[in-house]
């Protein structure tokens, strides 16, 4: 189905159910409680992704705005890998298939131990699944002094803040 025809049809929605569009803590995508698998359509759907600085998300497709229910957070973060070239930096590649650097001064903590940090330019958050959060522990040091994690990029220490409860909020 081309880009136009898909817009049109998910505008359309279904007129007997309400349209409710929403992504579970593991990132799946649902239409009316129907995942929702085709990965062309979610990686169109993550590109079209926007918060507002109420930590609402939404689809925004031409001048539509569809609201999307988040149970966590809409990205995660699948692998990341640490490079040292002429400066230490991590590559994040999120579930959608996309790729950006870490912004080290984004990282959170919850209260339960999951890591977050902010991508697309600090407008949507990211949640590090297991197998990136095992490979970002490796460089996760605990200052006991103060009792927090930190990573140490490039000599210096980024300490990861307090996630509280569901905190989205704006950077």
């Amino acid at each position: 189905m081309s880009e136009n025809r898909f817009e049109a049809a998910f505008l359309a929605g279904d007129k007997n159910e309400p349209f409710r569009i929403s992504i579970n803590r593991d990132g799946q995508w649902f239409y009316n409680q129907q995942e929702i698998t085709h990965q062309g359509v979610l990686r169109y759907f993550s590109q079209h992704l926007e918060r507002n600085s109420q930590g609402q998300h939404f689809l925004v497709l031409n001048r539509e705005r569809c609201l999307v229910y988040v149970e966590d957070t809409p990205l995660l973060i699948s692998i990341i890998s640490y490079s040292h070239n002429s400066q230490e930096s991590f590559k994040l590649i999120l579930n959608d298939g996309s790729e950006e650097m870490l912004m080290v001064d984004t990282l959170n903590i919850d209260a339960q131990d999951n890591i977050y940090c902010w991508v697309r330019n600090k407008t949507l958050e990211a949640k590090f699944k297991k197998n990136s959060y095992i490979e970002l522990a490796k460089y996760l040091h605990y200052d006991e002094i103060i009792a927090r994690f930190y990573l140490e990029q490039n000599g210096k220490r980024w300490y990861l803040n307090k996630r509280e409860g569901n905190d989205h909020r704006v950077l």
